[in-house]
């Protein structure tokens, strides 16, 4: 009963767990191609970044970013309450011109 109790407390902190899309924009209209896509960590609730921050700069070889999206997706969520909100993957998606 434990074992079953403790699974259900992690499903329901996963779900419980905001899935957001937040898209940061140059142009008017949303595209949904993608010159770059990975996973983007933070540790310990957030206060530490896991990777080294993403350059847009150099991501895009210095031409001007259109659209850079980040996702919190449900299977996201749940990786982060099953580590006690220790480690939460972000994807990044950036669109250059």
């Amino acid at each position: 009963m434990g074992t079953r109790a403790f699974a259900l407390f992690l499903l329901s902190c996963g779900l419980g767990s905001a899935c957001t899309t937040i898209q940061f924009s140059e142009s008017d209209r949303y595209q949904k191609r993608s010159n770059l896509d990975v996973w983007h960590s933070s540790l310990v609730f957030g206060l530490i970044e896991g990777e080294e921050p993403i350059d847009l700069d150099a991501n895009c070889r210095n031409r001007k970013f259109k659209t850079l999206t980040t996702e919190h997706t449900l299977g996201a969520s749940l990786l982060w309450s099953a580590t006690f909100y220790q480690w939460r993957p972000i994807d990044v998606s950036i669109l250059c011109e």
